[in-house]
């Protein structure tokens, strides 16, 4: 990693420039077209894709597939917070990889070739603390659970991110969001008490902004029994935060979500505002 200090501005940047090109050139992809994005819109990989013949499993016992994966992981826990999704949806295959699979890893190398010189930035002049959640319900085709997500900025950079596949099938996008946002109050509490121990001031409640009305207003008015009795109970924790007024709720539009990054592929221009939007540039 490259460390970069901007004292005027207060900030940090990060890259793995020099770790992009030796990967590139490890699966001699250092002269390949870049592309603008890691996955292709709508992109939903699959066991689907998993070998099923003997001619294709012979050929992929050939490929590496696991050094990449591992590789963009290592990436995506590190700087390159746009590729969240796209590492972990590929780290679901590495006990049988298709060529699908393969293509989409290498794919995802080219853009990070496309895009090698990115930073990310950490600081600014404020400590401002902005929590963003999000799921996309459904996304994986394999047992049709949902992906739900969070991401944490501190003034101008992220400094706490998730992706995950959900435990359980969501029966709707307001019980995925809701699921998803259990996850993001957690964090959003342990950040607040850690930054108030090094002496940052958190004044009143975490803001945590969402996407979804109906997910809001389950969790203001908790009579809506028939959309929440069937929820596990350790999602309702949510609840006894915003009681407490440890965490407040905040309405923004899908287009102002960051946290859609971390959920799915996304068109080029959407990709590219989140990204900058992140700190990542």
């Amino acid at each position: 990693m490259l460390v970069e200090r901007d004292r005027s501005a207060r900030t940090i940047s990060i890259s793995q420039e020099a770790f992009i090109g030796s990967l590139l050139a490890r699966f001699n992809l250092s002269d390949a077209t870049p592309v603008s994005m890691p996955l292709l819109p709508g992109t939903q990989l699959s066991t689907l894709d998993c070998p099923d013949s003997e001619e294709e499993k012979l050929e992929m016992k050939t490929r590496p597939y696991s050094e990449p994966v591992d590789a963009l992981a290592w990436l995506a826990l590190g700087t390159r917070r746009d590729i969240t999704f796209a590492a972990a949806s590929l780290a679901r295959f590495g006990h049988n990889p298709g060529r699908t699979h393969w293509e989409a890893a290498k794919r995802v190398l080219r853009y990070l070739g496309g895009t090698r010189k990115w930073r990310l930035t950490l600081g600014g002049r404020t400590s401002q603390l902005a929590v963003f959640t999000d799921a996309d319900r459904g996304s994986h085709r394999d047992d049709l659970r949902s992906v739900g997500a969070y991401l944490i900025k501190i003034g101008d950079g992220v400094v706490s991110w998730k992706s995950k596949k959900q435990m359980c099938v969501s029966l709707s996008s307001t019980e995925a969001e809701y699921m998803a946002l259990c996850q993001a109050s957690k964090e959003s509490v342990w950040m607040a008490d850690f930054l108030k121990n090094l002496g940052v001031s958190v004044q009143g409640p975490v803001v945590v902004n969402a996407d979804n009305q109906g997910n809001i207003a389950l969790l203001k008015n908790p009579v809506f029994h028939d959309l929440s009795r069937h929820i596990d109970i350790q999602y309702h924790y949510t609840r006894e935060l915003i009681r407490n007024g440890r965490i407040a709720l905040n309405y923004v539009p899908t287009a102002d979500m960051l946290a859609d990054l971390l959920t799915k592929s996304l068109p080029r221009a959407r990709h590219v505002t989140l990204s900058g939007d992140i700190g990542l540039f």
